[in-house]
């Protein structure tokens, strides 16, 4: 609450040092968190020995209306869910942790993604609880396509999606998403992607029309160290 800038900067700083020197005392083999946009301090974490890199994202603006969030897409993405519009395709919203849980678990082995099982049962228990967000684009009773979103306050990220693969149906992994975000927008004022990168997934969010924001990443690898030792 200070007005003195040197006295915010002083505050800041203390925090990013408890950090710091938290993160330094902690056992792991590999850490790696990605600061907040609005946090540019890090040189705490660069004196603590920390790696620092940058990541990209892009964030929509979910105050913009409906019509907005469509006009600042890519002509694709639009041609996307207008598409996917013509079809007799039913969106829910999927309750069932079961289901977000086995979609997760098969796109992550299939893109053969290093994970952690036991966190991604943890974040797809929340659906019951409503942190996350998850829509499953339906025809004639048979899941299609499937995108799922975490919540924290203002801001709603990207987790996963998923879909069948079903030739000639690119449009569906758009239309699941699109209508996630329409959800998240209900109760968040921003939309992270999360970013990426691998090229083709960071071209498909690009053209949701999100801003390109630049995040410091704080990485610390004691693999290599070990084993070294060993």
């Amino acid at each position: 609450m200070a007005n003195n800038q040197a006295q915010v900067n002083n505050f800041y700083h203390d925090i990013a040092s408890c950090i710091a020197d938290f993160l330094k005392g902690e056992q792991h083999n590999y850490l790696e968190i990605v600061l907040p946009y609005s946090y540019t301090d890090a040189l705490p974490f660069l004196w603590s020995d920390f790696k620092i890199g940058i990541k990209y994202t892009y964030y929509l603006d979910l105050t913009l209306d409906t019509d907005q969030l469509l006009e600042n897409m890519s002509t694709q993405r639009r041609k996307n869910i207008r598409d996917a519009s013509k079809q007799a395709l039913e969106v829910r919203q999927i309750s069932d942790p079961q289901i977000v849980y086995s979609k997760a678990f098969e796109t992550l082995s299939s893109k053969k993604a290093k994970f952690n099982e036991q966190i991604v049962k943890q974040l797809s228990a929340l659906t019951a609880k409503e942190s996350l967000t998850t829509v499953g684009i339906y025809k004639d009773h048979d899941l299609l396509a499937l995108s799922s979103c975490l919540t924290l306050g203002n801001e709603s990220t990207y987790m996963f999606g998923w879909n069948s693969g079903e030739k000639g149906q690119s449009f569906l992994g758009t239309f699941a998403l699109w209508n996630c975000i329409l959800l998240c927008k209900e109760k968040s004022q921003q939309f992270n992607f999360a970013g990426s990168q691998i090229p083709s997934i960071e071209k498909f969010f690009r053209g949701f029309g999100g801003e390109l924001t630049p995040l410091i990443s704080i990485t610390s690898d004691k693999r290599k160290l070990s084993k070294r030792l060993s």
